[in-house]
């Protein structure tokens, strides 16, 4: 893929946002979430997201700038009105909420109503457990990207519906981001504006059928994405269903309800300084890497590595290079966007020139 300077490429980005009446600390904000995607391999909730959260302003689907305020608070338990603002603010102001309560309280779960699209999960599992606190979330998906189809079924019923945890390591956190259905339907769109085809065994077309053209999936009419789990599918289909009950049902949405937010975002936060444990949690996380480590590598595998790690190391890289790699389709529309708001993105250039 062609290469781009995340620096340059992340305060276009900032500008494109604020030309769409996005305030500056929150374009900002929403801007480096996209570019730390890119920066860690996880091209479905990167750059590409950047004209989808355009079109949601420019819709009014997205309320840059909404308040994000406290509906109901009992004990550990926060209710959060998000006011349509883009997801990304949004979600950082739940895990604020989170890790003060937390702290406060050694347990603090934050749902959501009212909130857009809040990128790439892991982001806020890390950041919390780089505070030091365990933390599970999810995501609910209303029914206009109930793309998966339940266990046994040929017609979506759920959402992609994700998972993320983070648990205290050194020197990183251990975090794992996955959705519950064989790929994201993001990556799907991605294959499409680059001609790319899909893995086997993970989308359907209308008919029910095995497919790995994207059109097939985008119809009309539209097909489905499989649980995660191949023969045992029904694992991926019960995880998904719980993101959606705990995002969705928690939150108080009916799950056929089509006036749904894109995102009922759901966080679990614990403080380990409850448990009295014998050493500090992040040398007991460590331990559990470690131990992870020392498993002899099957073949065509280099070695054993946690969750989270892959994608610390190619930030790591990315960062020292200040390079992110983005598909040229991708680019384009982007590009277009941009070019509307009479924003100039930065040029292709290879390698050696971004890093040099």
């Amino acid at each position: 893929m062609p290469f781009f300077p995340a620096s340059d490429t992340r305060a276009k980005l900032t500008s494109l946002f604020e030309a769409r009446g996005v305030p500056v600390a929150d374009a900002a904000l929403v801007a480096e979430e996209l570019i730390r995607a890119e920066q860690m391999g996880i091209h479905s909730h990167g750059v590409i997201r950047a004209v989808q959260y355009v079109n949601d302003i420019e819709s009014g689907r997205a309320r840059p700038g909404a308040p994000v305020i406290v509906l109901s608070s009992h004990g550990p338990v926060t209710v959060l009105d998000c006011g349509f603002n883009l997801g990304i603010v949004a979600a950082h102001r739940a895990v604020d909420i989170a890790l003060e309560a937390g702290r406060a309280q050694g347990v603090a779960v934050v749902a959501t109503r009212n909130c857009n699209h809040v990128g790439r999960l892991g982001a806020y599992a890390e950041r919390c457990a780089r505070a030091g606190l365990v933390c599970i979330a999810a995501v609910a998906i209303p029914p206009l990207g109930h793309f998966v189809v339940p266990w046994g079924g040929a017609e979506g019923r759920i959402g992609t519906n994700p998972f993320a945890f983070g648990f205290p390591a050194e020197p990183d956190p251990i975090v794992a981001d996955f959705a519950t259905s064989v790929i994201p339907e993001g990556r799907i769109r991605a294959a499409m504006m680059n001609g790319d085809t899909l893995p086997p065994d993970a989308v359907l077309d209308a008919d029910g059928h095995v497919t790995t053209d994207p059109e097939r999936f985008y119809g009309p009419p539209r097909g489905g994405l499989l649980p995660f789990g191949g023969p045992a599918g029904h694992k991926g289909y019960a995880l998904g269903l719980l993101a959606e009950l705990l995002g969705g049902a928690l939150a108080g949405y009916r799950v056929d309800d089509d006036e749904r937010p894109i995102n009922a975002f759901f966080l679990l936060v614990l403080d380990p300084a409850c448990f009295a444990l014998p050493q500090p949690v992040e040398e007991l996380g460590a331990q559990v890497a470690d131990y992870m480590h020392s498993s002899r590598a099957a073949p065509g595998h280099e070695r054993v590595l946690v969750p989270g790690e892959l994608e610390f190391m190619r930030l790591a890289a990315a960062e020292r290079q200040d390079a992110i790699e983005i598909e040229d389709g991708v680019w384009t529309t982007v590009a277009a966007a941009a070019g509307e708001a009479g924003i100039t993105l930065p040029t292709r250039r290879d390698r050696a020139e971004v890093s040099g």
